[in-house]
């Protein structure tokens, strides 16, 4: 795979911002901190919720260790001290309370409508991690540059389009 000088300029910058040590002090601090929750939840709970915590923490290193998604973004925030994926989720946290705090949230049972959305966002989640970044940066990236990828993105998202449209019916879309 090529590097682009824009990747390399990236790279570049990741690498003069990044600590000699990085995860050193990351270990030690989490490390303290697991051990003190945990003995707290015991003594003052129950094992139950010590062992929980234990899950918890091993599941939390497993996705900082990931290298998709929203642990990416708290991994360049503590190694490079970049902070867009962190604001980024913020956006998202405001609006999720935003829409908390406007408005009673009613559960029902899913409908084939929610099903079909659950379904299709999975897809695109999908196909973003294999386009090694989201759906606009694939496009507007890609497309303006004239790199291959980004028009390979732009075919394949047209016949998704298509598909997703004569799915609708089934999904209790009106088209």
């Amino acid at each position: 795979m090529e590097v682009t000088a824009q990747q390399r300029d990236v790279r570049a910058k990741q690498a003069a911002n990044a600590p000699k040590h990085p995860t050193a002090w990351i270990i030690a601090a989490s490390i303290l901190i697991l051990i003190g929750g945990t003995l707290f939840l015991y003594s003052r709970v129950s094992w139950q919720q010590a062992l929980l915590y234990v899950l918890g923490a091993f599941g939390g290193f497993v996705l900082y260790q990931a290298h998709f998604g929203f642990t990416s973004a708290w991994r360049k925030f503590i190694l490079y001290r970049q902070g867009e994926g962190i604001r980024a989720q913020m956006v998202m946290m405001a609006a999720t309370l935003a829409g908390r705090y406007t408005k009673p949230v009613q559960w029902k049972r899913p409908t084939r409508m929610t099903i079909g959305a659950l379904i299709g966002g999975l897809m695109m989640g999908y196909g973003a991690r294999l386009a090694f970044g989201c759906n606009i940066g694939a496009y507007f990236g890609g497309i303006a540059s004239f790199s291959a990828h980004g028009w390979a993105w732009f075919v394949f998202a047209f016949l998704g389009s298509l598909i997703g449209v004569k799915l609708r019916p089934y999904c209790a879309y009106k088209n």
